[in-house]
């Protein structure tokens, strides 16, 4: 993605929140409220945000921001992309653990007084990446999600498709067609999809060694795990470390 940073900011439950006069944006805006609410009028549509929602502005279209008189935790980038983003202005609940994270690497760059604009866009980047992985998830069938609950209820141990069986009532082969149909993956293959996304999560925490999240993550051998996830993300669970310290520092 060629981005362009124009501005950013993170309001840590300042009250009094000044308001933004109506105008058109000659830029993108994406505004993520961590806590609190701000309300937004874009092309006269009132847009009331809360806790875990964000705001997507297009170039071109008309914003407002009203006054906020309570505490409101939030973070805004207004920025400049080449690519084409049809996200949806209002984004309902949007954030989870993973944008989490990544705010809390916005915070100790800014900190650590490391926050280059490349590494800011860099960043920005890793974001938008994640919400358009959230725009292009489809729809599955009950019995599909039902697996996906399943293999993410116990992505810390070990499945067969005994299990999957046992969960479901059906033989592990129809069971395995209509989970390739609707995921395109394996029900093996989406299950160590999970481990390693997580992995990543916990590679970037740093609260354990890798071969400490390894073993957490229900792996006997390190080297499996090592080769598991190189593979699923092209680059050694030490690479990916080394990469997200080299991003912050």
């Amino acid at each position: 993605m060629n981005l362009k940073i124009i501005y950013h900011k993170h309001n840590r439950e300042r009250k009094n929140i000044p308001p933004i006069n109506s105008h058109i944006l000659y830029f993108y805006e994406l505004t993520f409220v961590l806590d609190g609410s701000l309300t937004y009028i874009v092309d006269n549509k009132v847009i009331e945000l809360k806790t875990n929602d964000a705001i997507f502005i297009k170039y071109g279209q008309q914003r407002e921001r009203k006054v906020q008189t309570s505490k409101t935790n939030y973070i805004s980038f207004n920025f400049l992309i080449e690519e084409k983003l049809d996200f949806p202005t209002y984004l309902k609940n949007i954030i989870d653990n993973e944008l989490k994270l990544a705010f809390l690497y916005y915070d100790e760059m800014i900190s650590a007084m490391t926050s280059s604009t490349t590494k800011i866009s860099n960043l920005l980047i890793n974001i938008i990446e994640k919400l358009l992985s959230y725009q292009t998830k489809v729809s599955c069938s009950p019995l599909t999600e039902k697996i996906i609950i399943f293999l993410k209820e116990n992505k810390y141990g070990k499945i067969t498709l005994k299990d999957i069986e046992n969960l479901t009532f059906f033989s592990s082969e129809y069971c395995e067609k209509i989970f390739k149909k609707d995921t395109g993956k394996t029900i093996l293959k989406y299950f160590n999809t999970l481990k390693i996304e997580k992995a990543k999560e916990l590679i970037i925490i740093g609260e354990l060694s890798l071969s400490e999240i390894s073993e957490k993550l229900g792996f006997e051998d390190y080297n499996y795990f090592s080769r598991l996830f190189s593979k699923i993300i092209g680059c050694s669970p030490k690479n990916y470390l080394n990469k997200w310290i080299k991003q912050i520092y």
